[in-house]
């Protein structure tokens, strides 16, 4: 596994010690402790035989106010329908045989 040492980000990271502009990494990445991501985030999978995110252990989906506007808690899967909040109107298609 490679490491990215300081020095080599330096040049793109401001006082504050945010990192600005584009890294790309191929190969793995393993980090230990907590990660926030702010913004959208795609997790694509190069491999049909393999699953894009496993979770292990507990996941929460939580509502997010943004703006002072509020996003519910939800998940879509494509070609089935929903789950979310208890308030909206979610569908999950079960066939006919329910």
């Amino acid at each position: 596994m490679a490491i990215i040492q300081w020095k080599q980000l330096s040049r793109n990271i401001s006082g504050s010690g945010d990192f600005t502009g584009s890294l790309a990494i191929s190969g793995s990445l393993q980090t230990s402790g907590s990660l926030t991501v702010d913004g959208n985030t795609v997790l694509r999978s190069n491999d049909t035989g393999s699953y894009s995110l496993t979770v292990e252990g507990q996941m929460r989906v939580l509502e997010r106010e943004i703006n002072s506007a509020v996003r519910k808690a939800k998940i879509e899967v494509q070609n089935l329908g929903s789950i979310g909040d208890k308030d909206e109107d979610n569908v999950i298609d079960l066939g006919g045989f329910f």
